[in-house]
């Protein structure tokens, strides 16, 4: 009787600690969009260090202005609230994602040993909790995030990190009568998924389309489980999709009546673990001879290099809008659809829905290009050892698959060997 007792007076506690701490979060969040000067931004900072659970206190403290918005109304004070949240999650437009971002890698994988879960470690131009950050992450922003399975899935099954490579460069169009354009003219994106340890599992570069992402996300959560009870599966992962990805270019390629030429190009030279090897039969041939370093160094991928030339040869830049007519077509969910009709400011019916379909399209071609050219390159560079120094491969995939290397400081933007006849060529530092 006196056990029960203790365990009931226990739990009285527990559970009036518990909604102390309910309560203290929501007032946090109030102060966060309603207190003045340094009292915001502290309650900002409190709340960001309780994860989730901070971002959380604030959609549900403003759930209501947050509908009203999402329904083509402005509420009164939605600037600091959105501002309030933006800062919170570290990412721009967190009202449609409900995503909680970390910017220190080195904490995601702290909370990813604790929980139990792989990491999304984003790396983008420009920072995600910036409206110009490089184009493909504000894509991610607009249909991908914005995606209530997706965003389920993220926040359920995954530990979330980003982090800038380089600013996004801005390019702004002065009419001379007041109006302006400012766009991001360059720079890619790219999600790795990462075991909770840090190691690469795999990445996806630049835009998927909705599905397709969302596949790849509930998959790589299972194999990163798979992995810690048998590492070979990553090996075993790399080979069977990059399998896919021939049979359904070679299946794409036929239905267009293209085909394969019989001979590969020229080699393509690649680096493993920091040696310089050539996609030959030599090559093939000489990775094999010391077995267990061959375990170690030769990407899982590299027999299938040969197949892979021969179908990037086979795919003409015109044929990859008619590779993606032949595919499943991209859907958006309505939520990410809103999202676009209010970032656009278009009014007319029309007008949007041709926006719509030219995104759908757009999104159609990326998927394919980035899946069968960029993937596939960079899963014949995974090796147990690369996987291990996310920042060295990061530094290879802008280098040499994106072509944005760090050395470029003008992003291939500026050639000073050509004459544009205003002071200084234009530039201005």
């Amino acid at each position: 009787m006196r056990f029960g007792i203790l365990m009931t007076a226990a739990m009285i506690v527990a559970f009036a600690t518990l909604a102390a701490g309910s309560s203290n979060t929501n007032s946090l969040a109030r102060v966060a969009v309603e207190g003045k000067g340094n009292e915001s931004m502290e309650a900002i900072q409190e709340l960001r260090s309780r994860g989730q659970v901070g971002l959380d206190a604030v959609f549900a403290e403003f759930e209501s202005e947050i509908r009203e918005f999402k329904a083509g109304k402005t509420p009164q004070n939605w600037t600091k609230i959105e501002k309030a949240l933006d800062q919170v999650a570290k990412q721009k437009d967190a009202y449609s994602s409900r995503l909680y971002w970390h910017t220190d890698l080195n904490t995601a994988i702290a909370e990813a040993g604790v929980e139990n879960k792989p990491i999304l470690s984003l790396r983008l131009l420009g920072g995600l909790d910036e409206e110009y950050s490089c184009a493909n992450s504000r894509f991610f922003r607009s249909i991908l995030y914005s995606d209530p399975d997706i965003s389920k899935v993220l926040r359920q099954k995954y530990v979330l990190h980003w982090e800038s490579v380089r600013p996004a460069p801005k390019i702004t169009i002065d009419f001379g009568d007041g109006r302006k354009l400012v766009r991001t003219i360059t720079g890619n994106s790219i999600h790795y998924v990462l075991q909770r340890n840090g190691r690469i599992l795999d990445a996806l570069p630049g835009l998927y389309a909705p599905q397709v992402f969302h596949d790849y996300l509930k998959e790589l959560a299972t194999l990163e489980k798979d992995v810690l009870k048998n590492p070979r599966r990553i090996r075993d992962y790399q080979v069977a999709k990059t399998r896919s990805i021939i049979n359904d270019w070679d299946r794409k390629l036929a239905l267009l009546n293209k085909k394969m030429p019989r001979k590969s190009p020229k080699p393509k030279t690649i680096v493993s673990e920091g040696t310089v090897i050539s996609i030959t039969p030599d090559a093939l041939t000489a990775s094999t001879r010391a077995l267990t370093k061959a375990v170690v160094e030769r990407p899982a991928v590299l027999a299938l290099m040969p197949q892979l030339s021969r179908l990037r040869e086979a795919t003409g830049i015109d044929d990859w809008k008619s590779l993606a007519a032949v595919g499943k077509k991209v859907w958006l969910s309505p939520e990410s659809i809103e999202f676009v009709r209010r970032k656009s400011g278009t009014t007319s019916k029309a007008e949007f829905e041709k926006l719509i379909d030219n995104l759908k399209e757009y999104v159609a071609i990326d998927t394919l290009q980035n899946e069968y050219r960029f993937h596939t390159e960079i899963m014949s560079w995974l090796t147990p050892i690369v996987s291990s120094n996310l920042k060295a491969f990061n530094k290879r995939v802008y280098s040499q698959l994106f072509l944005t290397p760090a050395s470029d400081k003008w992003l291939g933007l500026y050639a000073p060997d050509i004459y544009s006849a205003v002071e200084n060529n234009g530039v201005v530092q």
